[in-house]
This record gives C-alpha cells, sequence and structure tokens, in this order.
C-alpha cells in the first residue's frame, strides 16, 4: 500500500510540474508506461469508497457527500486535512505538491465544466414584481451566452424563506440561484426570531443586480394628497388606517413600520406572499396603502390608478421629479430603499461564482435591458461579489437598528 501510496504523489508530483510548465506532457506517457499502474491499485481503493457514495440511495447522504467534496476543492484547510487522511505520509514537499492540485485543479475543472446543464433562478416571492420581472429580463440572454437554458421559477411563501431555504440547502454547483432581494439578505434575520436560514452562513451573494427606492402610494378613494395628510388620517382613526405589503419581513412592511413609529401612528399591517398580489388589492381599493418599490408602482402612478404620496429617498426620482421626498415631507432622514440580488448555496466554488456574476452583469449591462430597467427606476449596479458581501454586511447592520428603531416583529 506504501509503494502505492508514494506512487500516487509520484504522479501528483508529475501533474504539477506539467501544469506549471516545468515538464512537456509527453513526460505523463513515460509515467503511464512505466509507474502508473501500481498508483492506480491505490487510486482504485479510493475510488471504491468514492463508487460507495456516488451510489447511496438516501438524498441526504449523497447531498452530504457532494457538500464535503466542493468544500474540500475550494477550502484550503480542508484539503490539508484531505491530505493527511489519504496519505499518512509525512512528506510535506509532496503533501504540499497535492494540495496544489486538490485545491486549484478541481477549482479550474468546476469552471471549465460550469454549466452542464440548466440552471434555474429562484424566486422567492409571486409572479408579477420586480423580483420575478429583473432575472425574467436577463434569463433569455443568460442562456444564449452560457448554452444551456435558464429558467425562473418562483416559490412564495414565508416572507421569502421557502425560496431562501430551498436554495440554501439545494444544489451548491451553481445551477441553483436566489434573486435575493434586500429583505431576504440584510432584514429577515432581525425580523423573525427563528429563521430557518441563516444569510451569512448559508448564502454566499454573487452580485447586487439594481437598487430603486420605495415610494408611498394612495388607492385614488383614499382623500390624501400629501404625507401630511395620510399622518392626519391615521391619528384621527387609530388602528382602522391599513397598508399592504410584500409579506412580512419585506422592505414594504419594515417601510410601513418604519412610518408607524416616525409618525406616532397606529396603522393596520396586511401581509402578501409579494408585492404583486398586495399591489394588485391595493389598486382594487381593498387596502388604501402600501409602501412599495418604485419600479413596482411607477406605470400605475403614471396611469392614474395609484396616487404617489412621497418617496423614501433623500431625493427626488429623475424619473417622477414631481413626487416629494419623505425627507422634505416632514420626516427627516426617512429613507428605505430596496435593492435586488443573487446568490447561491454557501459551497458553491469560486470560479462558478465569478463566472455567474460576469454572465449576470453582462446581462444587465445589455442596451435593450439596460433601457428597460432604467425606464421602471431602477439604478443598475452589478458589482463583484465580494463588493457585494460588503454591501450586504453594512445594510444588514442598517436593517437591524432599524428594526430595533421601530419595534417591528415578523413572528
Amino acid at each position: 500500500m506504501n509503494g502505492g501510496i508514494h506512487d500516487a504523489f509520484s504522479l501528483a508530483d508529475k501533474l504539477a510540474e506539467v501544469i506549471r510548465g516545468a515538464k512537456p506532457v509527453t513526460d505523463l506517457d513515460a509515467y503511464e508506461r512505466q509507474r502508473r499502474p501500481i498508483a492506480l491499485e491505490y487510486v482504485n481503493t479510493i475510488s471504491a469508497a468514492n463508487k460507495r457514495n456516488l451510489e447511496a440511495r438516501d438524498p441526504e447522504e449523497q447531498r452530504r457527500w457532494r457538500d464535503e467534496m466542493t468544500r474540500a476543492a475550494s477550502d484550503p484547510a480542508l484539503a490539508r486535512e484531505y491530505v493527511r487522511r489519504i496519505s499518512m505520509i509525512a512528506s510535506l514537499k509532496k503533501a504540499a505538491l497535492l494540495l496544489v492540485l486538490l485545491a486549484v485543479l478541481p477549482l479550474t475543472l468546476f469552471a471549465q465544466s460550469f454549466p452542464s446543464r440548466q440552471i434555474t433562478v429562484i424566486v422567492p416571492y409571486a409572479p408579477g414584481s420586480t423580483s420575478d420581472l429583473l432575472p425574467r429580463a436577463i434569463a433569455p440572454l443568460m442562456s444564449q451566452s452560457m448554452g444551456v437554458p435558464v429558467i425562473v421559477e418562483n416559490r412564495p411563501g414565508g416572507g421569502g424563506s421557502i425560496g431562501a431555504v430551498l436554495v440554501a440547502r439545494g444544489d451548491a454547483s451553481g445551477h441553483m440561484l436566489l434573486m435575493a432581494p434586500s429583505g431576504i439578505l440584510a432584514t429577515s434575520q432581525w425580523l423573525y426570531k427563528d429563521l430557518p436560514y441563516s444569510p451569512r452562513k448559508d448564502l454566499t451573494p454573487v452580485t447586487n443586480a439594481a437598487t430603486t427606492p420605495n415610494v408611498w402610494v394612495a388607492h385614488p378613494s383614499l382623500p390624501v394628497k400629501t404625507l401630511g395628510d395620510v399622518i392626519a388620517l391615521a391619528k384621527s382613526k387609530p388602528g382602522a388606517l391599513s397598508f399592504g405589503s410584500g409579506g412580512n419581513a419585506s422592505t414594504s412592511h419594515l417601510c410601513g413600520e418604519l412610518l408607524k413609529s416616525a409618525a406616532h401612528v397606529d396603522l393596520f399591517h396586511v401581509p402578501y406572499k409579494g408585492p404583486a398580489p398586495a399591489l394588485q388589492d391595493v389598486l382594487a381599493g381593498r387596502v388604501p396603502l402600501m409602501c412599495d418599490n418604485f419600479s413596482n408602482v411607477i406605470t400605475h402612478v403614471r396611469s392614474g390608478r395609484l396616487r404617489a404620496i412621497v418617496v423614501t429617498a433623500l431625493k427626488r426620482h429623475p424619473e417622477a421629479p414631481e413626487v416629494p421626498t419623505a425627507d422634505e415631507s416632514g420626516l427627516p432622514g426617512f429613507e428605505i430603499n430596496v435593492w435586488y440580488g443573487f446568490a447561491v448555496p454557501a459551497a458553491t466554488p469560486k470560479p462558478v461564482v465569478q463566472k455567474l456574476n460576469a454572465e449576470i452583469g453582462k446581462a444587465l449591462r445589455n442596451g435593450t435591458v439596460a433601457e428597460r430597467l432604467q425606464s421602471l427606476g431602477l439604478t443598475i449596479v452589478a458589482d463583484t461579489p465580494e463588493e457585494f458581501a460588503s454591501f450586504v454586511a453594512a445594510e444588514s447592520e442598517k436593517m437591524r437598528k432599524l428594526v430595533e428603531v421601530s419595534g417591528a416583529r415578523a413572528d
């Protein structure tokens, strides 16, 4: 066995030299004829164990093994432990060379072979909102560029947690993405006592696609035109004036809670399974108020079906300069925006994350797509995974403080 192990390391030596360009590929032919048959004896032993793992019938066991291998390929510390476990050889030079192969070569292979099948983007809300519109706008371009189908699947419910959990616990090969608005990555963890996923531990940010402010809108039948009118009406009928939201822990929910605390009013919260069904009830007059993102409501404001009260930003929006800000309407510093990111399971290899980032960014910068999104009031971001991760961390802390001030809870 020791001879086989040493020959396996010898093969690692030669492969490392070829990868570095120090030796020609033909050197591997000589090894094939001379020593590789012995090395294969050891490799086959490991392969037998891998075969048992591959043939496991238990889905949880299959997922555990895939995740373990993915982590070992992408984490140098785990790779070192893998080398120690399979070799038991006190040769630091040989172990280091095999470590290079384990930590670098598999990642390269991941990037080269990805994608190998259909890519699914999970939207954790019902169809019809910007969370749904945005991935559907770029999916055809991504499919054309990557050579595989890219589909969008809606999994609403639980304030977005059903879809988020599906991705967080799902395939970490890059073939499943999560449309992850600010509520999913930055807000829910502070509103729910027992959130079934950890935004920080279970998901890896890929890119922030776009951002937009929120707008307080009212059904035309409600006798209000300004923020002052809304506050006065709410104070005259405590608990009677209701507002709709895209669900517990959504940005629209938090926006309503902030208004309640900042203006010292009592509003009744009506949560839905996503912004789209909530907006439909506001358009029908069944719920009189909603704080929804600019891109969701602007077409209805322009058509007269909704009345814009204020923008929840510190500056007026160029697509609707006639709508005042909450800041200038009596609530200084009242600001809450929404952003639309993409995330993947935490164990997804870094080269795959980078490739997805590049493909999403390219699709977002397409002239037709960019023009359409900008007309809806969206500002395209398309940042790097590292930039988005830092942004999410900062936004998460900001949302923690806002939730603390508002006293909002979703449980």
